[in-house]
């Protein structure tokens, strides 16, 4: 005979397990998985691998237009655009061409092609190798060579151009017909290149000292002196910056794509009316149909502004892209550089800084993707070093370099948290995500930074003795022992919304525990499950990869989740990488 009490604890558990199907109810006191969802049909889990999974679908190709910059053509690039993996007829290597305004105008009306065509003759005997013009108009002579003129010496005589002490141009100044003169220029530039095949891109490079990256690298004095003596104020700053804007979009009437602005920060002079002024600026070049250009991507937590596009939550440290910026939507011009990769060459670094090397690669390879650039920029030898660190995670970076949420075909969140250095207040930066969008749901799903590691040799904290936080946390974990069981996430509804879609989701943790887990899904009637993923407990990363046939999102969980990691048992799991991959190719 069956015990009473048996018998009605188990009426008990079926009449839960049911509400909690029917209506979505979570029974915090019998663990999720079982309580809250059926099998699901067709649910399997495929495999578990060591490390990283970065696999794509066989059909999925490098996008047109997208892949690796140089900043000059050596034997490593030559050798690599050669590989046939890059001979599909499309642009997938890039060099910069950067050449004096003083050497293709070296007196009025006359123009000299020379140094320009020379420059371009190796590059582009190889297929598949593009470039970017790169005008030099910013200041007199080259910051570390004052022997390389910029300017012409007849705009000078002509009295169309003044300086500052620092050798930089002051275009701003009322009555100069500075503008008038480069604004005949680039009609001459894209009158001879602009129809090029190979042409990928124009930089808009108009103030500063070095580079014409708009960041004024100047001290009070400077400003100052351009305050006094060029008539420098918010308004006229505003009103040459949108006659330069003016110029570009005049002479590249029609391919306004392959105009690069250089900054979509803060501004130029640190100075409240100054900041306004610029963003209009860069403002009204996105809106234009111009590309943009950073640096520096290797120090990770930088751009976290509107003018690249993210939002960042100072309250919960979380960082995510705005889907509806501009340069996001269609194929501009979208390129970074990584120039912790760019200025020596491995064999010049002793081993313990390769190492913090190889991790900034990561990071700042995973926030380039995170901010949808589409070409970045590095040195050959770099480039070739970094491959033997990782082949399938540099194919995965090639594969998916000028993707967007349209054709891509896969989306993930890394679960990770660093820390911005903002006058040693040290705001936490939470997970770098691609259309998969991870957030803590209270109070079942409430996440906890997990596996530390030491980032005291990577460039930006090496470089900084005052760095007083030289630690990051590469992934985030459950917190059973406070209720907390699950990991939540949505995707993006431009990625994918509805279904039913069958999905791989492969997702990446740290085996430290003994802990059982399943992901926990919409199938379109009810929560659904796969089979559960068993922890060994011997330390090591590994992706466990879930085919699912009929996933739904919908936003049927929590605060519009759409799926849930759920730990069964009573141990922690570490997550660090959570993909969506879609197998079959995406329809247009």
């Amino acid at each position: 005979m069956t015990n009473p009490h048996i018998a009605r604890h188990r009426r008990i558990r079926f009449v839960r397990a049911a509400l909690s199907v029917l209506f979505g109810l979570s029974i915090l006191s019998v663990p999720a998985c079982l309580a809250a969802a059926a099998p699901a049909t067709g649910a399997r889990l495929a495999g578990v691998a060591d490390g990283h999974d970065w696999a794509l679908p066989a059909h999925v190709k490098m996008e047109p237009s997208s892949g690796w910059l140089a900043w000059g053509w050596g034997k490593e690039f030559h050798e690599r655009a050669k590989l046939p993996r890059y001979q599909d007829g499309h642009l997938h290597f890039g060099v910069y061409l950067m050449v004096p305004w003083a050497k293709i105008n070296p007196a009025e009306g006359v123009y000299d092609w020379s140094f320009f065509d020379a420059r371009l003759a190796k590059p582009l005997a190889q297929p598949g190798v593009g470039f970017i013009v790169w005008i030099e108009s910013y200041r007199r002579t080259h910051f570390k060579n004052p022997d390389r003129r910029l300017i012409p010496e007849w705009l000078e005589t002509k009295g169309a151009v003044t300086y500052l002490a620092d050798d930089s141009v002051a275009a701003w100044k009322p009555g100069l017909k500075y503008e008038h003169y480069f604004g005949l220029l680039l009609k001459e530039v894209a009158g001879r290149y602009g129809s090029h095949p190979n042409l990928l891109a124009v930089d808009m490079r108009g103030l500063d000292n070095h580079h014409g990256e708009w960041c004024f690298r100047g001290d009070k004095d400077i400003v100052q002196e351009a305050v006094q003596k060029t008539g420098l104020t918010p308004e006229t700053f505003r009103a040459w910056g949108h006659q330069f804007i003016d110029d570009f979009l005049i002479a590249f009437k029609g391919r306004e794509h392959l105009l690069v602005w250089q900054n979509g920060g803060d501004a130029v002079f640190g100075d409240k009316a100054y900041n306004e002024a610029f963003r209009s600026l860069w403002q009204k070049a996105y809106a234009a149909g111009c590309g943009g250009r950073d640096g520096q991507v290797e120090h990770y937590h930088r751009y976290l502004d509107e003018g690249h596009g993210m939002r960042y939550d100072k309250g919960t440290g979380y960082l995510e892209a705005n889907e509806a910026f501009a340069p996001f939507l269609d194929r501009r011009m979208w390129y970074t550089e990584n120039e912790e990769y760019g200025n020596t060459v491995p064999e010049e670094n002793p081993p313990e800084k390769l190492k913090g090397k190889q991790w900034q690669w990561f990071a700042s390879c995973m926030r380039a993707l995170q901010m949808r650039r589409n070409w970045m920029a590095v040195r050959p030898a770099w480039l070739d070093y970094c491959d033997r660190w990782d082949p399938a995670f540099t194919r995965y970076l090639e594969l998916s370099l000028g993707k967007t949420a349209e054709n891509s075909p896969d989306a993930w969140s890394w679960l990770r948290e660093g820390y911005q250095d903002k006058w040693r207040q040290y705001r936490a930066v939470k997970n770098f995500e691609r259309w998969l969008i991870q957030r803590d749901v209270a109070p079942d799903g409430v996440t906890v930074p997990a596996a530390k590691i030491d980032i005291s040799q990577v460039g930006m904290v090496r470089r900084n003795p005052d760095w007083n936080r030289p630690y990051e946390f590469e992934a985030r974990r459950t917190d059973v022992a406070a209720g907390a069981r699950h990991v939540y996430f949505r995707t993006a509804r431009n990625f994918l919304q509805g279904g039913p879609h069958r999905l791989l989701l492969k997702i990446t943790y740290l085996d430290d525990s003994a802990a059982e887990w399943c992901v926990e899904y919409d199938n379109g009637t009810a929560r659904a499950r796969t089979p559960s993923a068993q922890g060994k407990a011997d330390g090591r990363w590994r992706t466990a990869t879930f085919e699912i046939p009929d996933m739904h999102f919908r936003g049927a969980y929590t605060e519009q989740m759409d799926f849930r990691i759920t730990n069964e048992g009573d141990s922690d799991l570490t997550v660090k990488l959570v993909r969506l991959v879609r197998p079959d190719p995406r329809r247009s």
